[in-house]
């Protein structure tokens, strides 16, 4: 369960899963099973602008920021950065996006 809900993104015989944790009391037809954490490159970015602070308003811009990839920050030539962002799950989702 933590695998899945940190990494994200469960497919079952091609359909993607929707999960999300259970509190104590809660009811399970009372948990909205509407948004999906997605993992997104952002890419074609100068060096000077891969930076979370730089990430989290084009997050909240996609979706909601949910995490920026630190691990992934190590060279100082890369033009992408990582981010989670939590997005909507009713909206089509769109393959590239210019912003």
């Amino acid at each position: 369960m933590e695998v899945v809900l940190k990494k994200g993104l469960w497919n079952f015989e091609n359909y993607q899963l929707v999960v999300d944790r259970v509190k104590i009391g809660e009811a399970l037809e009372d948990i909205p099973l509407f948004h999906v954490a997605f993992w997104l490159q952002i890419r074609n970015l100068p060096v000077r602008l891969v930076l979370e602070s730089v990430g989290r308003p084009i997050a909240n811009y996609l979706g909601e920021f949910v995490e920026y990839d630190k691990n992934d920050d190590t060279s100082f030539w890369r033009t992408y950065m990582k981010l989670r962002v939590r997005i909507d799950a009713w909206k089509p989702l769109i393959a590239e996006h210019k912003i």
